[in-house]
């Protein structure tokens, strides 16, 4: 069973400010309020309530090792396009809001949705903006985003996976192959981005966002 919440009428005394913008809207980062020390705390609990009946008597689980950085840590990191852009209340009502398609991340009980991400603390910086120039060049050249419901359109997913050097490996998806939305995606990439070492482009004309075993375009 899965709950949301609807109000907090008290907070813990352990909760603190979740350092990102969108938190309260994305979903993807559930432990910004946990300072850090007991996330570890939680989880080393987790892993020994999993691990802790096939272990010897004589052995535990190891302390969880912390990372010595606790925002803009990760090294791959998938954005979303779709022709929805999920809107809070404020904006709905907002007449002078543009509607657009968007590019961030898939909303949570929302697959049709996408939310519009300016800044992701989890994520390298370099990677929001590799993002942007994707999606501002694709509205301005008409490539059209994915429509979950009707499983159409161009421009799905991109994945930055960055290595140890920095260098970047993009990968594209597709809802359906463009040679030219491809190519001109690629140009803008690398030419904006020097550090892009490869790019692939995967065809998912499906609305499952599973993309093992799919069709691979080698650019």
């Amino acid at each position: 069973y899965k709950g949301r919440i609807l109000e907090i009428v008290e907070p813990s005394p352990d909760r603190i400010p979740a350092f990102c913008h969108h938190f309260m809207h994305c979903g993807g980062c559930q432990w910004q309020p946990v300072p850090y020390s007991d996330q570890l705390k939680y989880k080393h609990g987790h892993i020994s309530r999993l691990f802790g009946l096939h272990l010897p008597k004589s052995e535990t689980v190891p302390p969880v090792i912390p990372s010595p950085e606790i925002t803009h840590y990760r090294n791959k990191i998938v954005f979303n396009f779709s022709n929805r852009r999920w809107m809070t209340p404020e904006e709905k009502a907002d007449p002078d809001t543009v509607l657009r398609p968007a590019a961030g991340y898939m909303m949570q009980g929302k697959y049709d949705h996408a939310l519009e991400i300016q800044e992701c603390d989890i994520a390298p910086a370099s990677a929001v903006k590799l993002m942007h120039l994707v999606r501002d060049t694709a509205l301005a050249n008409g490539i059209s985003f994915y429509d979950m419901r009707k499983e159409q359109g161009i421009l799905r997913q991109l994945m930055a996976r960055y290595a140890d050097d920095e260098r970047i490996m993009a990968r594209f998806v597709f809802g359906q192959y463009d040679a030219e939305a491809l190519k001109l995606l690629i140009n803008v990439i690398t030419s904006g981005f020097p550090e892009v070492g490869s790019v692939s482009c995967l065809i998912n004309r499906d609305k499952d966002g599973q993309v093992n075993e799919l069709e691979t375009v080698h650019a």
